[in-house]
């Protein structure tokens, strides 16, 4: 069978499955979670994200983002690099 390019590569991408964790930079700190900058984007995300309530998220701090069901929540900071 051929394949145009087009196929090839949306093949590739449903066999890759999703990514299930991302890094982000926080830009943002609030009560009900933290507003994140994506790694490759230019600007950060408008909507809030849920957090580890068990760590003290700051501006600026890189961060592993998981994605969980429907959305994003940011589990912890990564230290160094």
């Amino acid at each position: 069978m051929n394949w145009s390019y087009q196929q090839l590569r949306q093949l590739e991408g449903q066999q890759a499955g999703p990514q299930h964790y991302q890094l982000a930079t926080v830009t943002s700190v609030y009560s009900d979670g933290v507003k994140l900058q994506f790694d490759g984007e230019t600007m950060p995300r408008p909507q809030r994200y849920p957090c580890n309530a068990s760590v003290n998220f700051a501006v600026g701090q890189r961060v592993k983002v998981e994605k969980v069901g429907g959305t994003y929540i940011a589990a912890y900071p990564i230290k160094g690099g």
